[in-house]
């Protein structure tokens, strides 16, 4: 079954703002597409593999491994490039 991604994707700050709270324990109340992951939000390594779960199991596919390069996912808006990549793959 296709997914109806016009209504998935509008929806996307919110579901990545939500994604990125759940892994770090705490709300997120003001994020920025240039915000970046490591410095101004305060991941690692491991959070960042738990947020790229969170995000599959949020959206409802699975990244290609070829597109984890952790050096190209910086800012908020690498996920968000990242997951519109994965909506026209589908």
């Amino acid at each position: 079954m296709l997914k109806d991604w016009s209504k998935t994707m509008e929806i996307i700050p919110s579901k990545l703002i939500d994604a990125l709270s759940n892994q770090l324990g705490r709300p997120i109340v003001d994020v920025n597409k240039d915000d970046m992951l490591k410095e101004d939000i305060g991941f690692d390594s491991l959070t960042l593999i738990g947020l790229l779960t969170d995000i599959e199991e949020r959206f409802g596919f699975e990244f290609d491994i070829s597109d984890l390069d952790p050096s190209r996912l910086l800012r908020i808006s690498d996920l968000v490039a990242l997951i519109n990549k994965m909506k026209v793959a589908l």
